[in-house]
């Protein structure tokens, strides 16, 4: 029988990699070239993972994250 924390656990492990593949691609999607000589540069990454939830229709992930995010001017 599962206990919540071997749940929570479990589910931390298999979703990790999904996690991580969706935090790429929102840093991905931080860092582009803008029109008239800017650019946007951004980082954002999680520092823990609070809970997770499994519902009817899909698993909500809950974390605590932080980033920054500038944009810088080249001529």
């Amino acid at each position: 029988m599962w206990t919540a924390l071997a749940l929570h656990d479990s589910l931390s492990v298999s979703f990790k990699d999904r996690l991580d593949a969706v935090m790429a691609s929102a840093n991905d999607h931080l860092n582009q070239k803008l029109p008239y000589g800017f650019r946007r540069e951004g980082h954002l990454a999680i520092n823990t993972l609070e809970g997770i939830a499994v519902l009817p229709d899909r698993i909500r992930i809950t974390a605590n994250a932080h980033g920054n995010l500038r944009f810088v001017y080249e001529r």
